[in-house]
């Protein structure tokens, strides 16, 4: 393992600015993990009922 690696790991994450950097990144996942997430709930069932009106109209 780098130095450099060594020092961003275990001092940098350990500071405030590392800190308020995980922080963030771990909002800007959650927040894109819950977008995504209804996003394609909200598409598989528009999906959904557009198959069933096809087999209704068929």
């Amino acid at each position: 393992m780098s130095r450099s690696l060594y020092n961003w790991l275990y001092r940098d994450t350990l500071s405030s600015r590392g800190r308020t950097a995980l922080l963030f990144g771990g909002v800007v996942v959650l927040v894109a993990a819950v977008g995504g997430g209804t996003w394609y709930y909200f598409h598989a069932k528009a999906v959904e009922k557009e198959e069933q009106e096809r087999r209704v109209a068929a």
